[in-house]
């Protein structure tokens, strides 16, 4: 009885494992899945994809592309200006509504009870000629129209250049720290032989202190480098409008970098591409319509047309039997002369001549400056191109500078300091090339937008 007591209590024991042990799988499978939601949540973007996004989701451009989009349609509205004008009305009247009272003129018998009456008309005009006003009201909403797409684009260009900015901060951060992580690893390194060194006696303090220091301050720097890196990464995503729980790993590699090669002699027929020199173009052509509307305004409007109306009148307000109507049809033309704007209308023509001679001047002096700026932008990119390639050797110096003083500290017959200072001086030129990278490509950008050979 006893022996199966004792076989039940092990039994127990034996489930009990087995439970808590499926438990504790299941906790790590729930573990392992939460993880590998957290992993899939870290995607590498590339420079053009966040370009893509922060293009989608910029309000200031929703802002634009809602004015483009009404500006689209206020120009449809006013082609229908040329469509004839159809007017239909109609009223109830009632007469003698004072009894005693009668008019000495009346259709119906005078008679002391109240009579009603119906009116219905119908009018179709098509004006012939207003002074192009209709014409040039029509150019005048294309302009507005082509005017709010100029802008959308210069808006457009901003955001990409403004995204590739925001990126290379980023990256040339998360470079650093690659950078300081590498020379930290081998300052503890070091640290470790000089502390072993020192314990032995076989070094002096000064050199231990001054290592112990250098990896102090390194400490120092990245804790500050971290601090920059979440910043810039919440920029990052506040312009693009990314999710706060958006884990962004971008893409730390830069592209080849190219020598710069463009022919400066298309840079006047690139100019006239470009959507700021489009926006001036427009400026002048509204000044020029804006002058004819109102030239047209003082000339004579023509229109024809034709009416159909019909009067039914109802005694003592029967209005379901008429007692006579009257119906007609006429046609009609129409000319109507503003005689007494006249006297303004020199004066107003000769403000909008003013308007369009100044609007050519602001064409033609920005013109040049637009031009003057595709030049500057060429030269930045040539002398970027050029601070790449210093860099380049720079680094390469500092690599060797860094071996030899490592070797020579090695054999004894370089300082410590000396081989500390090395290693700083390649950390300092890494960073250098990345940056001056990091210019090469804005300033790429830059210029190709000011050609407007920019493609998105």
């Amino acid at each position: 009885m006893k022996s199966n007591k004792y076989i039940f209590i092990l039994f127990l024991c034996l489930f009990s494992c087995s439970i808590l042990s499926a438990e504790t799988d299941i906790t790590i499978s729930t573990a392992t899945i939460n993880n590998e939601s957290l992993e899939n949540n870290k995607q590498t973007i590339t420079l053009k994809q966040y370009q893509e996004m922060s293009l989608k989701n910029n309000h200031d451009l929703h802002k634009i592309k809602l004015e483009s989009d009404m500006a689209e349609q206020t120009s449809k509205g006013a082609f229908t200006k040329y469509f004839p004008k159809i007017v239909a009305g109609g009223g109830i009247a009632n007469t003698n509504i004072l009894p005693g009272l009668t008019t000495p003129i009346s259709i119906l018998p005078i008679t002391d009870q109240s009579n009603g009456a119906s009116v219905m008309m119908l009018s179709v005009t098509q004006p012939l000629f207003t002074g192009g006003r209709i014409v040039n009201g029509n150019k005048l909403a294309k302009s507005a129209m082509n005017a709010s797409l100029y802008k959308l684009q210069i808006k457009q260009n901003e955001v990409f250049a403004e995204a590739e900015k925001k990126y290379r901060q980023f990256q040339l951060l998360q470079g650093k720290m690659q950078t300081i992580i590498s020379y930290e690893k081998m300052l503890d390194s070091l640290y470790s032989q000089v502390s072993q060194a020192f314990g032995l006696g076989i070094s002096s303090k000064s050199d231990y202190l001054r290592v112990k220091l250098k990896k102090e301050e390194v400490s120092v720097q990245k804790s500050q480098l971290s601090k920059m890196i979440e910043i810039a990464k919440k920029d990052l995503k506040l312009f693009a409008v990314l999710a706060e729980e958006y884990d962004v790993q971008i893409d730390k590699e830069f592209l080849a970098i190219e020598e710069p090669s463009f022919n400066t002699d298309n840079f006047s027929a690139q100019l006239k591409e470009r959507p700021e020199y489009k926006l001036l173009q427009i400026n002048v052509e509204v000044a020029k319509l804006q002058k004819s509307m109102k030239v047209g305004s003082y000339l004579p409007t023509v229109a024809v047309g034709a009416s159909l109306f019909r009067t039914d009148y109802f005694s003592d307000n029967h209005f379901d039997r008429s007692a006579m109507n009257y119906q007609d049809t006429i046609a009609f033309g129409m000319i109507s002369i503003p005689l007494s704007d006249w006297w303004e209308a020199a004066h107003s023509i000769k403000e909008m001549k003013i308007q369009y001679d100044s609007a050519q001047e602001q064409l033609e002096s920005i013109g040049k400056y637009l031009l003057l700026d595709m030049e500057s932008k060429l030269t930045q990119l040539e002398t970027a191109y050029e601070q790449v390639k210093v860099a380049k050797i720079g680094l390469e110096l500092a690599q060797t500078n860094k071996l030899e003083s490592e070797d020579g500290y090695k054999n004894g017959t370089e300082k410590l300091s000396d081989y500390l200072e090395a290693l700083a001086l390649e950390q300092e030129k890494e960073n250098k090339l990345d940056e001056a990278k990091a210019n090469y490509f804005q300033a790429k950008t830059a210029f190709l937008i000011s050609t407007a050979n920019l493609e998105y």
